[in-house]
């Protein structure tokens, strides 16, 4: 790839049940929106709307999350129904990522947030590393906590946890 890009893969925050994400869910996109301002991971506040890129399941917890997380930075969520992975919904790495080169060619942005579920959280950092920076990333990438994301750098390949 020409372009160095930003992947964020968020998993999406704590949440009291299938449809509400908890106070601590919001508290989490907050601190989410703040390291990755504090990390230099998003494009410059007059860039945003044209270099950011936020998808998100429709998963309800998830949209508000990711409703929460785009306020915060200056951006909006698209809905991508291939990102919601749970006990109804399984998870389908090659369809949603089928769905999400389509979004990323079309847009072209410069950083690409996710914000999703458990299984899409350590499967698709793998799936984006062998896409787009042409490696094979495997273990230690794990599940992640609520609220946390794992970043790939495709210049680099660097595959790190916030």
């Amino acid at each position: 790839m020409e372009v160095e890009m930003i992947f964020v893969v968020a998993r999406h925050g704590d949440y009291a049940s299938d449809d509400d994400m908890s106070e601590q869910g919001s508290l989490q996109a907050i601190a989410l929106a703040k390291t990755l301002e504090e990390k230099g991971l998003l494009p410059e506040k007059d860039w945003r709307l044209k270099e950011l890129l936020l998808l998100s399941s429709t998963a309800p917890r998830a949209l508000q999350f990711a409703r929460v997380l785009g306020g915060q930075i200056g951006s909006t969520a698209c809905k991508v129904k291939e990102l919601w992975s749970d006990n109804t919904h399984r998870c389908n790495t090659k369809v949603a990522m089928g769905e999400i080169n389509q979004w990323v060619c079309r847009h072209r942005h410069k950083t690409v947030i996710f914000v999703t579920h458990l299984e899409y959280s350590v499967e698709l950092p793998e799936e984006l590393a062998a896409e787009y920076c042409k490696v094979s990333i495997s273990a230690p990438w794990k599940e992640i906590g609520y609220g946390r994301a794992h970043i790939l750098n495709t210049e680099t390949g660097e595959l790190s946890e916030i």
